[in-house]
């Protein structure tokens, strides 16, 4: 086997054992947000969420790029042997991480409630903002840890502290909620428990890293990459926080009634972070694996592409059952209080939509390490989302903020598929637009087959099924994923263990029926 070979098989696995964690951690965070919602109410739901919008703030002052160039450099270090690298990146981000979380955690306990009243609009929340700045110290530790984890390929690690946190979290729910009561105090210290947990799992798994002798590596490069990367955490962070900010504004002067609406909007973007979850998870292992292969430039082009088809192809037709099935999805997740949230999912997951192509180009160029590229997309995603959500936002209300998330992330994707394109990457677009007529069309044949039972759960189900099995036919007769994606996914079942045989079962089914189509038309 060549080394290419063994490496696109070993990503293909890690994505796959990344994604098969990430759907036990949306299956428990699921049921924790069921629980959670619920027993709190729209109201008080919607007051849970809007005090961590300061905390979240001030999170910006933790990172500094710091967690992506671990990802990418102990990846970098580890391809090249230097194990000493690694270990000395690793002790000194984790340490610079904790300082600087110890140092916003002070004095955001001291100012509290005026951090609420200006970055919430909301009095009285106080008690709630300092609550979630203690889970702020174990949640950025948790995060480094687990840059550092992706970046060494310890999928095993990686998927071991995905389950714990999310578990320890819907325990400690279930014992507050029991034994003191269904508050949200209560919530948010369970939030606190459950990043205990896994930072305490997290240094186990790379207590052989931190425990190995450094040595020097290229501060100037490291520190200049992180910087470059952090004005994405920046713009992405301003863009979601003045999301919060102007959802506070809007629903302040609507009384009890506002803090419902709050909750109806977080409600639906909380389930679509579930969702892009799970998506992220399948895209996890992919900067480790351009990394590593941009060295050959005409193979990496390949890789890119095949990597691109076969995401697209697995996550378009999801998305576009949670967008049609979206009064579904929230029916079955919060309870019919909650109704009013499906229009907000229907309209912020049209977002899904393009989510591979965005992702896709962002891990190569964050490869590439360009840091000219990274720095106008992060410039670009900035101006545009905060152009998008003031004018939107002010105009439409809260509908506005949820067109505005829908449509965030286009000009800075049209700006990167731009570069890819001049570099001379070749995205066959057809290919593309076949995969997305299959899909339309499979899952709107399925609408009216499921409208026909009366629970949300069945309905879910029998559209799901339906749609995944003519969505099968379809792609095999628009011939929509061709030799080249095939090969990639047989490669990939190759090394994915008792369970590998299922995708190579579906690729030689896939290739039969698309081959007896062919000789049939």
């Amino acid at each position: 086997m060549s080394e290419l070979e063994y490496t696109v098989e070993r990503a293909g696995a890690h994505a796959l054992l990344y994604a098969a964690s990430t759907v036990v951690y949306l299956l428990v965070q699921v049921a924790t947000l069921m629980v959670v919602a619920r027993l709190l109410g729209p109201a008080n739901y919607g007051l849970y969420n809007l005090a961590a919008i300061p905390v979240g703030v001030l999170s910006l002052l933790t990172d500094f790029g710091i967690d992506a160039a671990v990802l990418r450099y102990s990846s970098l270090y580890a391809s090249r042997g230097q194990v000493c690298r690694v270990a000395s990146l690793a002790k000194r981000a984790l340490l610079l991480k904790l300082v600087l979380s110890l140092s916003v955690v002070a004095p955001a306990l001291v100012l509290a409630e005026p951090l609420g009243q200006v970055l919430s609009s909301r009095s009285g929340i106080g008690l709630y903002v300092s609550l979630y700045t203690i889970v702020l110290v174990p949640q950025v530790l948790a995060a480094d840890a687990a840059s550092l984890m992706v970046g060494l390929g310890r999928a095993g690690a990686r998927t071991v502290v995905v389950i714990a946190q999310p578990l320890a979290r819907l325990a400690a729910v279930l014992a507050l909620f029991s034994l003191v009561g269904p508050t949200v105090e209560n919530a948010i210290l369970a939030l606190a428990v459950s990043y205990v947990v896994a930072i305490a799992v997290s240094v186990a798994m790379v207590k052989d890293v931190l425990s190995s002798p450094g040595c020097g590596f290229e501060m100037d490069e490291v520190v200049g990459y992180a910087l470059t990367v952090y004005t994405g955490s920046v713009a992405g962070a301003v863009v979601a926080r003045l999301q919060g900010y102007l959802l506070g504004f809007i629903t302040a002067s609507m009384g009890v009634a506002g803090n419902s609406v709050a909750g109806y909007f977080n409600a639906a973007y909380n389930f679509l972070g579930a969702v892009g979850a799970v998506y992220g998870a399948l895209a996890t292992p992919l900067l480790p694996l351009f990394v590593h292969q941009s060295k050959n430039e005409e193979g990496f082009k390949g890789i890119v592409e095949a990597v691109l088809a076969t995401l697209f192809a697995l996550t378009l037709p999801l998305s576009l059952v949670s967008i049609l099935y979206s009064g579904d999805v929230i029916r079955t997740v919060y309870g019919p209080e909650y109704a009013e949230a499906g229009f907000y999912y229907t309209v912020i997951s049209v977002s899904l939509l393009l989510w591979p192509f965005g992702v896709v180009a962002g891990n190569v160029i964050q490869a590439y390490g360009v840091k000219r590229v990274i720095l106008l997309s992060n410039i670009v995603s900035l101006v545009s989302g905060a152009l998008l959500y003031l004018g939107l936002g002010l105009t439409l209300g809260v509908a506005g903020l949820a067109i505005a998330s829908a449509l965030a992330s286009i000009p800075v994707l049209v700006y990167q598929l731009s570069y890819l394109e001049a570099a001379g990457f070749r995205l066959g677009y057809s290919k593309y637009m076949k995969t997305a007529v299959a899909s339309l069309l499979s899952v709107l044949a399925s609408v009216p087959l499921a409208r026909l039972l009366a629970l949300s759960v069945a309905r879910l189900l029998l559209g799901f099924t339906f749609s995944a099995l003519l969505y099968s036919v379809l792609l095999a007769a628009f011939n929509a994923l061709g030799d080249v994606e095939l090969s990639f996914l047989v490669r990939i079942s190759r090394s994915i263990p008792v369970l590998g045989w299922v995708l190579a079962a579906y690729v030689a089914f896939y290739t039969r029926l698309r081959d007896s189509l062919v000789r049939l038309f």
